[in-house]
């Protein structure tokens, strides 16, 4: 009966052999998440999506590649048949997106809260559009002539849809600040300037899935992905960590096959200054482009250091 919450147990039985039983259960729906940042495309896909969470005055706001997931305490599953409601991006300021789903005459809920940013704040300073990070503001705040958002990735997805490929753009990071996010860069012609203790990291490997349940492999597991669209790119000043593994008691106690935790991805020519990468196993995957390293500590254990057909240069 799989309009009453519990366990049946399922009898199948075949000419005189003993009977074999299957427990089934049913559970009851008590909540929704919503996921809305890093889908892989597929297995091993050099693809990804995300919904971004900012975006300027009357842009459309495509929400077809979130994953829902319904379940209770015991028990998640990925679901379709949810509604969402509708966004107007007309004004801006914070926004709520709110996925619903009716079970049992019951509604319940999830929400995607968004940031609308009048781009008319955006400037330019010496031929650069330069933007802030402090996650205890919110997107789009301005201040003393500064705009800021809340994450880097938030902040990188503005500048997208903001300012054209051909101009400068750069994105100022706080000192003494670890920024735990999965960033995906994708724009080309952007500096990404840190200072004293500035961290970038996150702590996936490549046995890891994603929120669709997808295996993320080594390609997926960076915490920072410069993608072969982001040409140009520039890093001063920032450590860039898998945290993963964190000691070699936690390496070596992880008993899946594929640990390779990349702290770095890199797919377009780039350059890096005064940077750290910190890893285990694969920590800087120098896959294509020409790439430049001055100045950068680079540690690791195995295969720290790897590529494809990169050109990589390392001074100091």
């Amino acid at each position: 009966n799989k309009d009453a919450v519990g366990s049946y147990n399922v009898s199948i039985k075949y000419k005189n052999y003993e009977p074999y039983v299957i427990e089934v259960k049913v559970h009851d729906i008590t909540s929704l998440k919503a996921y809305y940042s890093f889908i892989m495309k597929s297995a091993s896909s050099k693809e990804i999506y995300r919904v971004p969470l900012v975006y300027k005055l009357n842009d459309q706001v495509d929400l077809s590649n979130i994953v829902v997931k319904a379940g209770d305490d015991t028990y998640v599953s990925k679901i379709t048949n949810y509604q969402v409601s509708s966004i107007d991006t007309s004004s801006e300021g914070r926004k709520v997106i709110e996925i619903s789903l009716n079970v049992n005459n019951k509604v319940v809920k999830d929400e995607i809260v968004i940031h609308v940013v009048n781009q008319a704040k955006l400037v330019s300073d010496n031929e650069v559009y330069k933007v802030y990070v402090d996650s205890s503001l919110e997107d789009g705040t301005l201040q003393d002539s500064k705009l800021y958002f809340s994450s880097i990735q938030n902040a990188h997805d503005f500048l997208k849809t903001s300012v054209d490929d051909a101009s400068k753009k750069e994105i100022v990071l706080q000192d003494n600040k670890v920024y735990e996010e999965k960033l995906n860069i994708e724009i080309p012609n952007l500096t990404l300037t840190g200072g004293t203790n500035t961290v970038i990291q996150k702590d996936y490997y490549a046995s890891s899935v994603d929120e669709n349940d997808t295996l993320v492999s080594t390609y997926g597991s960076s915490s920072v992905s410069i993608r072969s669209s982001a040409t140009n790119f520039k890093a001063t000043n920032i450590t860039f960590k898998n945290s993963a593994f964190n000691t070699m008691a936690e390496y070596n106690a992880c008993l899946d096959g594929s640990k390779q935790a990349c702290a770095i991805l890199v797919d377009a020519s780039s350059k890096f200054k005064d940077c750290s990468f910190v890893g285990f196993q694969d920590t800087l995957y120098a896959r294509l482009g020409n790439q430049v390293y001055e100045n950068c500590s680079i540690q690791g254990m195995t295969d720290y250091i790897f590529g494809e057909d990169a050109n990589a240069y390392f001074k100091n």
